[in-house]
C-alpha cells in the first residue's frame, strides 16, 4: 500500500483497504471495516470506517485512558516504522473516541496522539479518525520510499467479531506479518472499495484512484478456486490529473465455494502501488445459523442474506420449525431485516429428536428470494440435570452451627443484633464492632426525606439459616422484606417494593454506617481484571459506577455489599451508584437505588446480600502446595538438572568482560544426539526474557552460543555463534571462554571458534536479582557438565592470555587452575572432600564480588568440581516431599478435553494418586471456568451454557483445550457436580483447583436466566447467588466422601466472598502478569495499602498465597519482599530456584514454630520495633520461649543500611543478650545495645537492595 502526503485529510483523495480477516479461522469478516491513510509532514493520519447496522447496539463503555477499550467496539492501528519485523506501536480508540496505546505489547507506554469518533446512522457506520504525530514515535516525517509495517484492525462487539487487515492468526500484534505501508510522495492513491465475502449470482470488484498527475496505473486482479476462476483481469487504466477515476471488474460469482482472491496495482514505471492477498467465499444467498437451548425449549435462529443485491432495501424473513413427519412446531416472522440480517427466536415444546428449520426471505411485494434449511437436534433431558450431588443439610465444617436468641443471631466469630427490626442493628466482627447504626434505608418523597428500618420478626430458626420478615409503608410506599441469614454469615436481603398509586420518589438509597476505624480499606470487582479496585478509602471518599460486589474493612474484618443487578435501579450519574462517604463518626457506605424523580406505578424488588468477615478460622499452617504435576511422574528422576548458581548484579558487567570456564563432558555426544537432548552450560536469563546460553547442541555434536532478545519464542538473535563437530568426547576436560565487548567472540580450548559484531556489550541492564548458572536452570532439561572452574572478568581477555590457560587445561586437565587478573570480578575452583548437597558445600571462591554460591536441582560438590546431574533414587515425588510440598496440583491436561469432569487415562490418575498418598502428598484435579467446546456436551449445550458475550481462551493450545467460559446460572454446574461425584468413587483424589470457577461472570445469555433489557439493549446480570450455591453443593460433595480435602482457588482481582466462603484457599496475583518487569514500579502496582485490602486473607477467612510470575512483572525475591510483611508466601513451580526458595522459606518457618507465635505485622508493632530509614518495614513473629522471627525489607528506591530498633518488650521472656542470625543461610547479623529512656534496646543492622529482604531469628541461644 502506497501513500503520498497530504496537507488536512482529504479522505475522497486518501489510500483505502477493506478485506478484513477474523483472527480466529482468518476468513473474511462479515462486518467489513474499511481503513484510510495519509500524512504530512508531522502526522500520520488514520480513519477508520465500521459498520453499524444497529447505532444503539455499538459499546462504548470504557472511558479512562488505557482501560480496555479492545473490550468494546473499537479500531486498532499497529505501526511498525521501518518495517523492522519485531517491534511496534498500537493505537486503539473505541467509539466513544476513548484512547489505548503500548509499545512491543507494553501498555506502560504513552504516546501523545488524537483520536476521534462519531457515528453516521445514515451510513450505518461508525468512523474514528486518528493523528499520530510522527515525534510520538521519536521520529521525523517518512523519508520518500520508506517502509513500514503496518496493521489496521475493528474489535466488533456488536458482531462478536475481531478481525485485522494483515493475515495475523489469533494475535494482532504480530510485527513479522504485518502488512507494507510504503510512502510515496506523488504516488496515485489506490481506494479498494470492496472485498468480503459474495452471494451466488453477480460478483463485482471496485477500485477507484485518485492522481495528481495525468498517468497509467495497471491492474491484475484474479479470484480463483481450486476447481475454478471467476475473475482474471489484467488491464491498463488511464488517470487525469486531480481526477477520480472508478473502476469495477464484474464476474459471475458461482458455484458457491472457497476462492483466493490477488489483487495488484502498479505504476507505469513499475512500482507496486497496492497489493491485496485474501480468501474470499462465495455463499449461498441466504444463511442460517442457530443457537439451540434444549433446556429451555428454545431455538434460536439467525438468518443472514445480506450478500443478497437487495439487503439494503426492505425485506423480511419467515421462519419455521418442524418435527417429525413434517409437523409444524413453531413460525416467526422477522418483518424487518437489518443490511439483510435478523434473528428469531422458537419455542420447541416437548418435542425432542429431530428439527427442521426452514427460512425464506421475501421483498415488500412478497417474492421470495431466497430459502434455507438447516436441521438441530433436541435430546431428551440427561440424567446428571437432576443430581443431587453435594446437597445437604448439614452445617459444613469448619462452620459452627448458627445460634439465635432474644433477637441476636451468633455465627462463627461474628455477631448480629437485631432488635426488633429486619436488618441488623449490630454486627461484631472478631470482638469489634462494625456498624455505627442500623442498617438501613433513606427514602426522599416529595419534600421529606427520612430513614426507614423496616421492622421484622423471626419466622424460623435452625442451625442453618434464620429467618426474618417484615413490612412497613411510608409515604404511599409499600416495602415488604424478608432476609435469611446463613451459618457462615451470608445475609440474603429480598425486598418487595409498591404502592396502591403514582407514588413520587424523589431518593431510595441503602445504607450501611460503619465504623470509621474499621472502614479503612474497599475491595471491589466484577469478574474482571480491568474494574477491580484494591485500595485505602480516600479521606474524601469514593464513588464508583454499579460494581456487583464491594467489600470495607480493616486488616482484620470487614463487611461485604453485593447485588447481582442494578436493573431497577434509576441513577442520573452512572459513575454514583455506589458511595463510601466520610461523616464524622460514621463512614456510610451508600448504594443509590433512585436519585432521580421517578413516579413509581409498577412495583420493583431489590436482593441485596451481606456477609461480614472473616467468614472461617484461618488455620494456623499454610497448605503447601505444588503446581506441574502430570502423569507419569511418580516414575521419574528427579536428577535430570542442576547447576551451580552464583548472583549476577556484581558479578557480571553485561557491557564487556570474559567468561572463562573448565568444563568435563559427563555425557557422551554420541549419545546425546541419539535422544535429541541439549545440555546447558551456561544461563543467563532477564526478567524481560533476554538470555545468553552457551550449550551443547546435540545435532551438531558442539558448543553454541547465543544471545537473544525478547520475552517470547522466537526472539531476535543478534548474536548467535555456532560450531560443528567437535569431536569431543565423554570424560574429556576443555577450555570454554566468551569474550564481549565491541565484539562477542567464542574460544574453545584456546582457539577463537565463532565471531560476531560490531554489537555492543550483551542485554541492556541493570542486573537486579538475576543469577548466572552454570549448568542448567530451565526446570525442564538433563544436564550433564562437570564445573571444574569459572572465571568472569570486567574487561575481555586477551587471545594469548585465554590460549595460556587453554595449555593449562590440556596439561592438567580437571584439576587446572585459572588465573587471577586485576579485572577479574569472580575466581571459583568448587571442590568438596566429599558429596555436598547443603551449603555452604564447597571452599570460598577466591575471589566472588557480591553474593555467595548456591547448588541447585541435582548438583553435587566433589573433588573434582560441581557435578550438575547426578543420578539417585529419588522420583520428583521424593524430592517434593523432602522439599516441604504437602499438596500436590495436576493442571488443566489430566483430561482430554478442558474443564472435563472423565478421564481416558483413568490407569494413569490412579497410579499417580497411589503414588502421591505413599508419599503423604494430596492430590488436587484442575477445574476450570468453562468445558472444551468439543466435549460432547457443549456441543449440544454450547449455546445455553455459556457467558454471553462470549469469553474465549485456548488461542494457541490445541483445539481440544479451546472453550467458551460458561455461567454458573446455566446447568454446567449440576454437570460437574455429578462428574466430579463420579471421579471421586473412582479415584482417591483429595481436592480441586478451581481456575475462575468462583467468579460470577455478567452475562447477558437470557436463555439461562441472566441479563436484563434496558432501552432495547441487554445489560448483564451477576450470578452470585448460584455460584456460590454451587461452591457450597462442591464442598458439601467433598464432606460427604472425604475426611480430608481442599478447595484451592485461582480467582485473581476477584475476591467474591459469598462465593469464595466455602471455599480453602486462594492465589491471587495474575493480573499483574500484562507487565513486564521493569516496565513500572511495582511499587506502583502493588501498594501497601492494595495488599492489604485483597491478598492477606486474615481478614476474608482464606488461606491466601501470591501468584508469581517471575519477572513479570515482580521477580519472585522483589514479591516476597512485599508479601512476607503480611505473612503471606507464594507458590512454587518447577524443582529448580522456586522450589528451593520455598523449601527454604518452609523450613526456616517450621525451625522457628510460626504455627505456634504470635504474628505482629508492620502496621501495628510500632510500640516494639521501630525501622529505619523510611521504607524499610518489620514484621515479625514472636514466641516468648524461642524468640523473634523478623522480615526485613527494603521497599525504597534506594540501596539501605537498614536498622531494626527492638523494644525491651520485643524481647520479653529472652534472657542474656540476643543474637541475630539469617535464618535461610546461617550468616551472623549485627545487633548491638542501645540505652533508651525506656530500658535497653537492641539495634539490629544489615544492607538491604531496593525490593530485598531477610528473614532473620533473634533469640538468645547460640546458633
Amino acid at each position: 500500500m502506497a501513500v503520498g502526503p497530504a496537507g488536512a485529510p482529504d479522505w475522497s483523495r486518501a489510500p483505502e483497504v477493506t478485506g478484513f480477516r477474523l483472527l480466529k479461522g482468518g476468513r473474511l469478516a462479515s462486518a467489513q471495516s474499511h481503513a484510510q491513510v495519509c500524512y504530512d509532514a508531522r502526522n500520520l493520519y488514520v480513519r477508520f470506517r465500521c459498520p453499524a447496522p444497529d447505532p444503539a447496539t455499538l459499546t462504548g463503555e470504557v472511558r479512562e485512558r488505557d482501560g480496555a477499550v479492545w473490550q468494546d467496539d473499537a479500531v486498532e492501528l499497529f505501526l511498525d516504522p521501518g518495517k523492522t519485523g519485531a517491534h511496534s506501536y498500537q493505537f486503539i480508540a473505541n467509539c466513544k473516541g476513548s484512547q489505548y496505546d503500548g509499545r512491543d505489547g507494553e501498555s506502560g507506554w504513552n504516546g501523545e496522539w488524537a483520536a476521534s469518533a462519531a457515528v453516521d446512522p445514515e451510513a450505518r457506520e461508525w468512523v474514528c479518525a486518528l493523528t499520530i504525530p510522527f515525534a510520538t514515535l521519536d521520529r521525523g516525517a517518512p523519508a520518500p520510499e520508506e517502509q513500514w509495517g503496518v496493521n489496521f484492525c475493528a474489535d466488533s462487539a456488536a458482531a462478536g467479531e475481531n478481525s485485522a487487515w494483515a493475515d495475523v492468526p489469533g494475535k494482532y500484534d504480530q510485527p513479522a506479518l504485518f502488512g507494507l505501508l510504503r510512502f510515496a510522495p506523488g504516488a496515485p492513491a489506490v481506494q479498494l472499495l470492496n472485498l468480503g465475502n459474495l452471494g451466488t449470482g453477480s460478483g463485482q470488484l471496485g477500485l477507484s484512484f485518485y492522481a495528481q498527475t495525468t498517468q497509467t496505473v495497471n491492474v491484475a486482479a484474479r479470484l480463483a478456486g481450486t476447481e475454478r476462476t471467476l475473475l482474471d483481469d489484467t488491464r491498463a487504466v488511464p488517470l487525469q490529473a486531480e481526477a477520480k477515476e472508478t473502476v469495477r471488474l464484474e464476474f459471475k460469482a458461482e458455484p458457491a465455494g472457497e476462492y483466493l482472491a490477488d489483487l495488484t496495482v502498479h505504476s507505469g514505471d513499475g512500482r507496486l502501488l497496492f497489493a491485496a492477498h485474501s480468501p474470499v467465499a462465495v455463499l449461498p444467498n441466504v444463511q442460517l445459523t442457530t443457537r439451540s437451548f434444549p433446556t429451555a425449549g428454545r431455538v434460536e435462529v439467525s438468518v443472514d442474506a445480506s450478500v443478497l443485491p437487495q439487503a439494503a432495501g426492505e425485506l423480511r424473513a419467515v421462519v419455521t420449525a418442524s418435527g417429525g413427519a413434517g409437523k409444524e412446531l413453531a413460525r416467526q416472522q422477522i418483518a424487518a431485516l437489518k443490511a439483510g440480517r435478523g434473528t428469531a427466536e422458537l419455542g420447541l415444546g416437548t418435542a425432542t429428536g429431530a428439527i427442521t428449520l426452514t427460512a425464506q426471505v421475501l421483498d415488500p411485494t412478497g417474492t421470495v428470494l431466497g430459502s434455507a434449511e438447516t436441521l438441530v437436534e433436541r435430546p431428551p433431558a440427561p440424567a446428571w440435570a437432576k443430581t443431587r450431588a453435594g446437597l445437604t443439610d448439614k452445617v459444613l465444617r469448619p462452620f459452627e452451627p448458627l445460634r439465635f436468641g432474644k433477637d441476636v443471631a451468633r455465627i462463627w466469630g461474628r455477631t448480629l443484633t437485631y432488635g426488633k427490626r429486619l436488618l441488623p442493628a449490630s454486627i461484631t466482627s472478631r470482638d469489634k464492632e462494625l456498624l455505627a447504626a442500623p442498617v438501613r434505608f433513606r427514602l426522599r418523597s416529595g419534600d421529606k426525606q427520612q430513614t426507614v428500618e423496616l421492622p421484622g420478626t423471626t419466622k424460623s430458626a435452625s442451625a442453618l439459616a434464620l429467618v426474618r420478615e417484615g413490612q412497613t409503608t411510608v409515604r404511599g410506599l409499600r416495602l415488604r422484606g424478608r432476609q435469611t441469614l446463613e451459618y457462615d454469615g451470608c445475609l440474603k436481603l429480598e425486598l418487595d417494593v409498591s404502592s396502591a398509586g403514582a407514588v413520587p420518589i424523589q431518593e431510595l438509597s441503602f445504607e450501611i454506617p460503619l465504623r470509621p476505624e474499621v472502614a479503612r480499606y474497599l475491595h471491589t470487582c466484577r469478574a474482571d481484571w480491568a474494574t477491580s479496585r484494591s485500595q485505602a478509602i480516600p479521606p474524601e471518599g469514593w464513588k464508583s459506577k454499579f460494581m456487583p460486589f464491594l467489600w470495607v474493612g480493616d486488616e482484620d474484618r470487614g463487611l461485604a455489599w453485593f447485588s447481582e443487578t442494578d436493573e431497577p435501579f434509576r441513577v442520573a450519574d452512572p459513575n454514583a451508584v455506589i458511595e463510601i462517604v466520610p461523616a464524622g463518626t460514621q463512614t456510610i457506605l451508600r448504594v443509590h437505588v433512585i436519585d432521580t424523580p421517578t413516579e413509581l406505578r409498577q412495583p420493583f424488588k431489590l436482593v441485596f446480600g451481606l456477609q461480614p468477615t472473616p467468614v472461617k478460622p484461618v488455620p494456623p499452617r499454610k497448605a503447601r502446595l505444588w503446581h506441574g504435576v502430570h502423569f507419569g511422574m511418580e516414575n521419574e528422576t528427579a536428577s535430570g538438572e542442576g547447576c551451580l548458581k552464583l548472583p549476577a548484579a556484581g558479578n557480571l558487567d553485561l557491557r564487556r568482560g570474559t567468561l572463562e570456564l573448565v568444563a568435563t563432558l559427563d555425557f557422551d555426544p554420541e549419545e546425546v544426539a541419539r535422544t535429541k537432548h541439549n545440555h546447558t552450560l551456561f544461563h543467563l536469563a532477564q526478567a524481560n526474557g533476554d538470555q545468553v546460553y552457551v550449550f551443547w547442541d546435540h545435532p551438531a555434536r558442539s558448543l553454541w552460543f547465543y544471545l537473544g532478545l525478547g520475552e517470547t519464542y522466537p526472539q531476535k538473535y543478534p548474536i548467535h555463534l555456532t560450531t560443528q563437530n567437535l569431536g569431543w568426547k565423554k570424560g574429556e576436560t576443555h577450555h570454554i571462554a566468551v569474550t564481549w565487548g565491541e565484539r562477542t567472540t567464542l574460544y574453545l580450548d584456546g582457539k577463537a571458534a565463532g565471531a560476531a559484531g560490531p554489537y555492543d556489550g550483551w542485554m541492556s541492564g541493570p542486573l537486579t536479582t538475576e543469577s548466572v548458572a552454570f549448568g542448567s536452570d530451565l526446570g525442564h532439561e538433563q544436564t550433564e557438565w562437570i564445573i571444574n572452574a569459572v572465571q568472569i572478568t570486567s574487561q575481555p581477555l586477551e587471545a594469548d592470555a585465554l590460549a595460556s590457560s587453554a595449555a593449562r587445561v590440556a596439561q592438567q586437565g580437571p584439576q587446572a587452575r585459572l588465573t587471577a587478573t586485576p579485572d577479574t570480578l569472580v575466581l571459583y575452583h568448587p571442590r568438596a572432600a566429599a558429596d555436598s548437597r547443603t551449603l555452604p558445600p564447597v571452599q570460598t571462591p577466591d575471589r566472588l564480588a557480591a553474593g555467595a554460591p548456591q547448588l541447585v536441582g541435582g548438583a553435587v560438590a566433589r573433588a573434582d568440581g560441581v557435578h550438575c546431574s547426578v543420578g539417585q533414587e529419588q522420583t520428583v515425588l521424593d524430592v517434593l516431599k523432602a522439599a516441604g510440598v504437602e499438596v500436590v496440583v495436576y493442571h488443566h491436561t489430566w483430561t482430554d478435553h478442558y474443564g472435563y469432569p472423565a478421564t481416558t487415562h483413568g490407569d494413569e490418575l490412579e497410579s499417580l494418586a497411589k503414588a502421591c498418598h505413599g508419599r503423604g502428598l494430596k492430590l488436587l484435579l484442575y477445574f476450570g471456568y468453562g468445558l472444551g467446546n468439543r466435549t460432547p456436551e457443549m456441543q449440544v449445550y454450547h449455546d445455553e451454557w455459556t457467558v454471553q458475550p462470549l469469553i474465549f481462551w485456548g488461542t494457541g493450545y490445541p483445539p481440544e483445550q479451546q472453550f467458551d467460559a460458561a455461567c454458573n446460572r446455566s446447568l454446567e454446574p449440576e454437570f460437574l457436580l455429578d462428574g466430579i461425584s463420579k471421579l471421586l468413587d473412582q479415584y482417591a483424589l483429595n481436592g480441586v483447583y478451581l481456575d475462575g470457577t468462583t467468579e460470577a461472570f455478567g452475562c447477558v445469555n437470557h436463555y439461562h436466566g441472566c441479563g436484563y433489557q434496558q432501552d432495547g439493549a441487554w445489560k448483564p446480570t451477576y450470578p452470585i447467588w448460584r455460584t456460590r450455591e454451587f461452591m457450597r453443593r462442591l464442598a458439601g460433595l467433598f464432606q460427604a466422601k472425604r475426611k480430608d480435602y481442599l478447595i484451592d482457588v485461582h480467582m485473581s482481582a476477584n475476591l467474591t466472598i459469598p462465593t469464595l466462603a466455602f471455599c480453602d484457599s486462594y492465589w491471587d496475583g495474575e493480573q499483574f502478569e500484562m507487565y513486564v518487569h521493569g516496565q513500572k514500579d511495582p511499587r506502583a502496582l502493588l501498594p501497601l495499602n492494595t495488599f492489604r485490602a485483597e491478598f492477606m486473607g486474615r481478614q476474608w477467612g482464606l488461606d491466601p498465597e501470591f501468584l508469581v510470575y517471575d519477572g513479570r512483572p515482580f521477580t519472585r525475591d522483589e514479591a516476597l519482599a512485599v508479601t512476607l510483611l503480611h505473612d503471606v508466601l507464594t507458590r512454587p513451580t518447577g524443582i529448580a530456584d522456586a522450589l528451593s526458595a520455598a523449601a527454604a522459606l518452609w523450613k526456616a518457618r517450621d525451625d522457628f514454630g510460626v504455627e505456634r507465635a504470635e504474628f505482629l505485622p508492620y502496621w501495628n508493632n510500632g510500640n516494639v520495633f521501630t525501622p529505619a530509614p523510611a521504607g524499610v518495614y518489620v514484621s515479625a513473629y514472636r514466641r516468648p520461649e524461642t524468640g523473634l522471627l523478623l522480615v526485613v525489607s527494603n521497599l525504597a528506591k534506594e540501596p539501605a543500611a537498614a536498622t531494626i530498633t527492638l523494644s525491651a518488650a520485643a524481647l520479653k521472656g529472652l534472657s542474656g543478650a540476643p543474637t541475630a542470625v539469617d535464618a535461610l543461610t546461617g550468616e551472623r547479623l549485627q545487633i548491638q545495645p542501645k540505652q533508651a529512656a525506656g530500658g535497653r534496646e537492641w539495634v539490629l543492622s544489615t544492607p538491604l537492595d531496593p525490593l530485598r529482604w531477610r528473614l532473620v531469628t533473634v533469640s538468645a541461644r547460640e546458633h
